[in-house]
């Protein structure tokens, strides 16, 4: 189980299912340059925030190496992310025997996009604590929920498959790489980043803001994903203001 929750402000048909998982959503131009796919786009015209989140995270996962795993992230997002070439900087800024830090930070440009800080942990046995047991559920029985963009172009939601329970849970299968090396928590960030869609004002059908675009992101796990599916059970606390809070526990 993990848990995300973002900071998000408001503003006053189905999907293309079919098989994409030979894709990634970013291509590697050079060193520290990417482009982005035409299924990176989010809602809006610029790349969806939870895919800049997981491509700062794959930045971090190289550099610490595979010793490390991820356990969370917080991406701050200064400027929507253009459809453009993107450069990524990277510091690492500790690592011990036990955790290490990386900050990347997403320039298009000469434009400062968004800034993430991503956490690791390595591993250290302790056999006699006691986990919590969940049941295992297959998501495939539920009802199909796909969504059209609203820009009428392609977006990442075609390259996800979603379904939805009784219970409220939303659930996304996103088995396709963000730039082919990243870890299950990286790519999950793009779907957890729905946290703010699913749980915008009034309901998903019947919404009284026109968009919802979120200004942070941060996701935090107790071990890491093994599966595709990301189940979502969405919360938030809005204000007249036009901002609030999207939370959510999440399940794979």
């Amino acid at each position: 189980m993990v848990r995300v929750c973002g900071v998000v402000t408001a503003c006053a048909a189905e999907g293309d299912t079919s098989d994409k998982s030979d894709e990634t959503v970013f291509s590697r131009t050079g060193d520290n340059t990417w482009l982005p796919g035409q299924f990176a786009r989010g809602p809006f015209q610029g790349v969806q925030g939870g895919a800049v989140a997981g491509l700062m995270c794959a930045v971090a996962e190289e550099l610490v190496g595979e010793a490390f795993t991820p356990v969370a992230s917080t991406s701050a997002f200064v400027r929507p992310t253009p459809m453009s070439e993107l450069r990524t900087h990277a510091n690492l800024i500790n690592r011990g025997r036990r955790a290490a830090t990386v900050e990347v930070r997403l320039t298009a440009g000469e434009m400062l996009c968004a800034v993430s800080m991503v956490t690791f942990v390595a591993a250290f046995a302790i056999p006699d604590v006691r986990e919590s047991q969940v049941a295992a559920l297959d998501p495939t029985g539920l009802p199909l929920r796909q969504s059209a963009s609203r820009h009428g172009e392609p977006w990442l939601m075609d390259l996800m498959e979603g379904r939805v329970g009784t219970d409220g849970v939303y659930w996304y299968r996103f088995p396709v790489r963000l730039t082919g090396q990243e870890s299950r928590f990286a790519r999950m960030l793009a779907p957890a980043d729905w946290t703010v869609g699913i749980s915008r004002p009034q309901t998903w059908d019947s919404s009284i803001v026109k968009a919802i675009p979120n200004v942070e992101l941060s996701v935090h796990v107790s071990r890491s994903p093994i599966s595709d599916w990301l189940g979502i059970r969405a919360s938030s606390d809005w204000r007249q203001s036009g901002s609030g809070l999207a939370m959510a526990e999440l399940f794979d």
